[in-house]
């Protein structure tokens, strides 16, 4: 038996939309917490010296990485560089000093700048400057996001106008994760681990993050779940098209590929093709694009879903390696098949 492929343009918009797009608009640091108020601007941590916190902020330039602790309400201590080689939250790829900047909205009596207005410098201030220090290497839809970070409100209040910009991976809570090593050296492709579950939350008429398809958009986000939650898929395998290809592989090309790779990688996970047969699951795969190629991104997942009805997809409870239900019920028994392929 071989499992039916279905890649509507639904749900493969969807899931390359879910890979990319959940980690945008996303700030650290100051940005954590809207800095409105003390109470939610960084502190440093009881007893440590607040003056060489700032100063390690300051003397933050490209290149360097930068390391934090965020409590449980989001408060940021603890703020230092690190080695890039270890672990940290932010790589620096630009410094700006906002006091230069050609308006008077960063006087020495201004206020910081909103959430808003922070995403706007991102964009004016750090995505050329963070382009050209990663090489033009970056993949518009990856793991990594451009991000800027403004000093603590005290500091900003004793005249501190520097911008820090960077790079930064984020997490299921909103914030940094912590990475090793620097952007330029790593994969950028935004892919889930083997054995993870991926739940997926689906929107529609919002701004951020949508993917047109034909006439249909798709706004979605994803995070990681325990397999015990409701989920939408669960991924099999990373698979490497670097290996297989030397040049951009068009989406056929990615396709034919993956069939057979992610067909042979869900069967073995699920424990066999009886197993994924009477599943009722299918296998699913990511693919790249062109500019994502372009940015260094070589990694796709595989994956098992359920298509349900308008090729949405069905919410899934339990790893499809036990006992699983499918939108609330187990999989329905199915025909006996006159030829099996294997156990």
């Amino acid at each position: 038996m071989k499992p039916t492929v279905r890649r509507s343009s639904v749900i493969v918009g969807l899931v390359a939309l879910l890979c990319g797009g959940s980690a945008a608009g996303t700030f650290t640091y100051a940005q954590e917490k809207h800095s409105d108020s003390a109470s939610n601007t960084p502190q440093t941590a009881p007893g440590e010296d607040k003056e060489s916190k700032q100063k390690s902020f300051t003397n933050a330039d490209a290149g360097q990485c930068l390391d934090w602790k965020t409590s449980s309400d989001g408060t940021v201590s603890d703020f230092q560089t690190v080695d890039c080689a270890k672990s940290h939250r932010f790589e620096v790829s630009h410094r700006e000093n906002l006091a230069a900047y050609p308006a008077s909205e960063f006087g020495s009596n201004a206020g910081m700048p909103s959430r808003k207005r922070q995403a706007e410098l991102s964009d004016e201030l750090c995505k050329q400057p963070t382009l050209s220090y990663l090489g033009g290497k970056f993949d518009p839809t990856g793991r990594f996001t451009i991000a800027p970070i403004l000093p603590p409100q005290k500091s900003w209040a004793d005249g501190d106008r520097t911008l820090l910009c960077g790079l930064q991976v984020t997490g299921n809570d909103g914030h940094a994760s912590t990475i090793t090593g620097k952007a330029a050296d790593q994969d950028q492709s935004p892919v889930f681990k083997p054995g993870e579950c991926v739940a997926v939350t689906e929107k529609k008429d919002d701004n951020q993050n949508k993917q047109t398809d034909g006439d249909t958009s798709v706004d979605a986000t994803a995070q990681v779940v325990d397999c015990n939650a409701d989920h939408q898929y669960e991924v099999t395998d990373i698979v490497d098209l670097g290996e297989k290809f030397k040049e951009y592989p068009s989406t056929e090309d990615q396709n034919e590929y993956l069939n057979k790779r992610c067909t042979d990688s869900v069967t073995a996970f699920i424990g066999g093709d009886d197993k994924l047969y009477n599943s009722t699951l299918e296998p699913f795969w990511t693919t790249l694009t062109e500019d994502s190629w372009k940015g260094g991104s070589r990694n796709v997942n595989c994956s098992l879903i359920k298509t349900g009805d308008n090729n949405s997809l069905s919410t899934l409870k339990g790893s499809a390696k036990g006992e699983f239900t499918i939108n609330g019920n187990p999989p329905p028994p199915q025909p006996s098949r006159a030829l099996k392929r294997g156990n």
